[in-house]
């Protein structure tokens, strides 16, 4: 658990191709289990859809950049999940704390009951284990594919000079997608884009990415070719922009 949260949520600056720091943004490595547990509760693992609000930048005049990484689960799976890890939390405050004092370690019986909970307990202790472990390999396989993207040329050039990597953004992506979907004659028209991109990805806006408008995204990313009508903006139409490299 203490893997998982102290990895989950990491920041950093790129001054060069060969001088990248990165850190965690938290410390766990004295926090009790309780306290472990309502963090990875409330921080890891979630379901409520929210997303998370963005980090200020680093003012010292480098290329900052923070990843935050939690799992969404369904409704009924987050409450499974929770009463399971709550279970663990009491599970091991009654081993430490009250244990000894519930049995009777001087006679047979109290000792083969004794043992018979000890077994029971590492049992749920493995399954919960085992669980946690299966998140800890999902998490080094997206540091993985992570590195992979990062270590790209184009978007450490990008890091570097403070320049929004539009290939690899979920806005772009999105526009490409609504473009396959809407494209009438190879040209999708901008309005139903927007409509079409909102209803899939509502946290996608114009302004998280340091532009005005959904047209000024089309054209500074420098991805998507855009047709205009004389005197009718919302006929506005566009289409991807052909190139060697894709958005994927």
């Amino acid at each position: 658990m203490k893997v998982l949260l102290g990895e989950r949520d990491i920041s950093g600056a790129v001054q060069s191709h060969n001088d990248t720091r990165v850190a965690p943004t938290t410390d766990v490595r004295r926090k009790t289990l309780g306290t472990l547990a309502g963090e990875f509760l409330g921080d890891y693992l979630t379901s409520d859809g929210n997303a998370e609000a963005a980090s200020p930048p680093v003012e010292d005049g480098s290329a900052s950049f923070r990843i935050r990484l939690r799992v969404e689960l369904s409704p009924d799976d987050f409450t499974q999940t929770e009463s399971s890890i709550k279970e663990l939390v009491l599970l091991r405050n009654n081993l430490v704390h009250h244990f000894v004092e519930q049995y009777d370690l001087r006679s047979a019986d109290g000792c083969r009951r004794a043992e018979s909970a000890l077994i029971a307990a590492s049992d749920q202790i493995k399954h919960s284990l085992d669980s946690l472990r299966e998140e800890a390999i999902a998490l080094a396989r997206l540091k993985q594919l992570a590195a992979e993207a990062f270590n790209t040329e184009g978007i450490l050039d990008d890091l570097i000079h403070d320049r929004i990597p539009w290939c690899h953004t979920v806005i772009a992506i999105a526009l490409q997608e609504a473009a396959d979907d809407l494209a009438r004659d190879g040209w999708a028209s901008v309005a139903e884009a927007v409509d079409w991109v909102l209803a899939r990805y509502p946290e996608e806006l114009p302004e998280h990415y340091g532009c005005r408008s959904w047209h000024q995204v089309l054209q500074v990313s420098g991805l998507f070719e855009l047709h205009r009508q004389p005197g009718d903006r919302r006929a506005t139409q566009y289409r991807v922009r052909t190139r060697s490299s894709n958005l994927h």
